[in-house]
């Protein structure tokens, strides 16, 4: 399901955000009570009190989190990171990850494989027909 990132992106760009099953789920969960309300313009994502969210607060959030796990130095991009390593590390391509990155060149993909190589090389040995 895609979706426009929240608060813009790097360069004004907008960039698709693709979710899974269970995140599906949860955007519906709030999506659905707000369409069969009376202001079907009424914003997603809101603060407890009520008005939108600042652009600055999913980087609270993830602050936050990692605070509560007990890890140190949480911020934004080293989910991107994470996501981008563990991606590739999973099997996935390098194209479809600097689509996911949204990037030009693969320049900045090519600092994440080499970052994933083992792993890389062990989702290769797994999917290749002749193991």
């Amino acid at each position: 399901m895609p979706s426009t990132g929240f608060g813009g992106s790097q360069g004004g760009k907008g960039r698709a955000v693709y979710l899974g099953k269970v995140n599906t789920q949860v955007v519906w969960h709030f999506l659905v009570p707000r369409e069969q309300g009376d202001d079907r313009s009424a914003r997603l994502f809101v603060t407890w009190a009520g008005p939108a969210m600042r652009p600055c607060a999913p980087l609270q959030l993830v602050r936050a989190a990692g605070k509560k796990a007990g890890v140190a130095n949480v911020y934004a991009h080293i989910l991107r990171h994470t996501s981008a390593t563990t991606y590739l590390g999973s099997g996935g391509d390098v194209f479809t990850l600097q689509q996911i990155l949204g990037r030009r060149s693969l320049d900045m993909v090519r600092h994440y494989v080499r970052i994933a190589q083992p792993d890389v090389v062990q989702a290769r040995c797994k999917a290749t027909p002749a193991a």
